[in-house]
């Protein structure tokens, strides 16, 4: 059974979750605009391979724990975006409301 909405009354609109649904998205659209040699390009540094930290030398800088953040923006297709997004939109709010507004 698919979940259709979330039966949790919210007190504030979920405006960070419309952020991070509409920068999915954008970030979505710019990657598969990309042709293969660029998608490299941009995959590279923002994807998160974990052979990079299993196998890592002692000289890690800050930049190189980026894509800890930055991987929750890349999707692999069309149905992988959808199905995070609809999870989000049906979840996000929720959790945004139990964490109160935005200061």
């Amino acid at each position: 059974m698919f979940p259709i909405r979330n039966g949790v009354a919210t007190r504030y609109a979920p405006v960070i979750t419309w952020c991070l649904i509409a920068s999915n998205c954008a970030i979505f659209l710019f990657q598969i605009s990309l042709g293969p040699p660029e998608q490299e390009w941009f995959m590279s540094p923002f994807a998160l391979i974990p052979a990079r930290y299993f196998f890592a030398s002692a000289g890690m800088g800050p930049a190189d724990y980026l894509p800890f953040v930055t991987n929750m923006f890349l999707h692999g297709g069309w149905l992988h975006l959808i199905l995070n997004m609809w999870s989000l939109w049906i979840f996000g709010a929720a959790v945004e409301d139990r964490l109160g507004p935005v200061p």
